[in-house]
């Protein structure tokens, strides 16, 4: 009686505290920003379709394609399929298990093995059903099981709509980027034709003799320094074009001419920071996995308690075939077992602190997730007030500069001044006209990392394959 009792003699509940972050009142944001984000604007961003906000029809169409052909995707709808199966296989370790049997014999005895010596022939028929091992799950072990399974299954699936927001924001990102770069590869053709034209200006005051020849030599570098920077673009814009023909998983179509326009972007207002536990799919991914800790520690501590299991067979059993189903021929068995492992070297108590340690580690993983997000919408939110200031200046900038040229180009016409102004206001403005269209790219890319960080559409992104069969217990 001792040692079963030492045998049965439970660990405690937890091997060392724990701590959970809290989540802050609201973000941490500038004044503006905070202010602009005080309502929730949509009912929940999580509800927002990524088609709503990507308006673009040309980026809609490539998001589609992205999401139907591309490689990281399918294999991460691989592994949430797998999650289901195995999910599938646990539900059903924890049902009885029924086999239908039906078996024939015959055996024959020579003369010195039968009875009185004379040799015999004995044949034996047997029809039936039996129940194999079963366990009565008395302290919750196959059910924590089950439930650590259905977990897994959950956390794959929320990982899967992490990858397809994460997929949809990075071909924004990449088509927004190429779209820069075809405006700042227009705008650098823009300023070699100025250069060059500046260098023809130089030559023909060179045979003048109105400035020494050291000039031809010092313009023709600007020449050249403009051409290095033009093809520095096009090679930028090369491999962006390849980055999209990956994520979108095939050649690309022939596209139109991208229209960066920040009125092409809604607004957003993120709401409350709990808002963000529920909308992001890592953060619902790390909640699933902590969960399947805490499922795996209970069945570690169930293991201590006793197993109870049961066989059970039933059906017929006859020495002729013609009599087999006749009355008075049946048979049954019925096998309750209920062991207890008295000794085991310490394996039950080194895996129940196993699985409480590994219960730690996920809880610091989920605080660590629910940390990434804020800041992921902190930077977003910060990125986004001040890219939009710089956007202001910058916009302020080129129409000053606009109106030097044209009064440059006017002073010249008048004959009030060298041409050598105009072309010295031309190439400022081309200077400024690339920083707004980088200033103009960096604030629709701090817009499209706001969409993401807030989990916009992730409670959308459902998919046919996953829901169509996911176990009812799971839904």
């Amino acid at each position: 009686m001792g040692l079963l009792v030492g045998g049965c003699a439970m660990p405690p509940e937890k091997s060392q505290p724990e701590q959970g972050w809290a989540a802050p009142a609201q973000f941490d944001a500038p004044q503006s920003a905070s202010s602009a984000s005080s309502g929730r604007g949509v009912t929940s961003l999580a509800q927002m379709p990524w088609q709503q906000y990507f308006t673009d029809a040309q980026l809609q169409s490539l998001i589609e394609r992205a999401l139907a052909n591309n490689s990281d995707l399918r294999a991460t709808m691989a592994r949430v399929m797998q999650a289901q199966k195995a999910y599938g296989i646990e539900y059903a370790a924890g049902l009885p298990k029924i086999n239908a049997s039906a078996s024939a014999n015959r055996a024959g005895l020579n003369d010195n093995a039968a009875l009185f010596g004379i040799p015999a022939v004995n044949s034996g028929y047997q029809v039936g059903l039996s129940m194999v091992s079963w366990e009565l799950d008395f302290w919750g072990r196959v059910q924590d099981l089950r439930d650590a399974a259905l977990q897994q299954f959950l956390a794959s699936d929320a990982n899967r709509r992490a990858a397809v927001l994460s997929l949809i924001a990075q071909v924004a990102q990449t088509y927004v980027a190429l779209g820069r770069s075809d405006e700042l590869i227009e705008l650098a053709r823009g300023q070699v034709l100025n250069r060059e034209e500046s260098l023809r200006l130089i030559q023909r005051r060179i045979q003048t003799g109105a400035v020494p020849p050291v000039e031809q030599a010092s313009t023709r570098l600007m020449v050249n320094q403009a051409k290095s920077g033009l093809h520095s673009l096009q090679q930028a814009r090369a491999e962006q074009w390849q980055a999209l023909t990956l994520l979108v998983g095939g050649p690309l179509p022939p596209l139109q001419k991208i229209n960066v326009s920040p009125q092409n972007w809604p607004e957003l207002r993120p709401g409350v920071p709990t808002d963000l536990l529920r909308s992001r799919p890592d953060i619902m991914a790390a909640e699933h996995q902590l969960r399947v800790m805490q499922a795996n520690v209970s069945a570690a501590r169930a293991a201590f308690f006793p197993s109870v299991t049961l066989t059970a067979a039933g059906g017929v059993s006859s020495n002729q075939f013609s009599q087999l189903f006749d009355s008075g021929n049946g048979a049954w068995l019925f096998s309750p077992r209920i062991s207890l492992p008295i000794f085991d070297g310490g394996a039950r108590q080194s895996n129940h602190e196993l699985q409480t340690w590994r219960r730690t580690e996920s809880v610091a993983q989920y605080d660590k997730a629910i940390q990434t997000a804020f800041r992921e919408v902190n930077d977003a939110l910060s990125n986004s007030h001040w890219l939009k200031l710089r956007l202001d200046l910058s916009e302020a900038d080129q129409t000053d500069q606009q109106e030097r040229t044209r009064v440059a180009t006017s002073r010249f016409k008048r004959g009030a001044t060298a041409y050598q102004e105009v072309l010295d206001a031309q190439r400022d403005q081309l200077q400024l006209a690339q920083a707004l269209a980088q200033a103009r790219g960096a604030w629709i890319a701090s817009r499209i990392n706001l969409y993401a960080a807030l989990g916009g559409g992730s409670a959308l992104l459902t998919d046919t394959s996953v829901s169509s069969s996911v176990p009812p217990t799971a839904q």
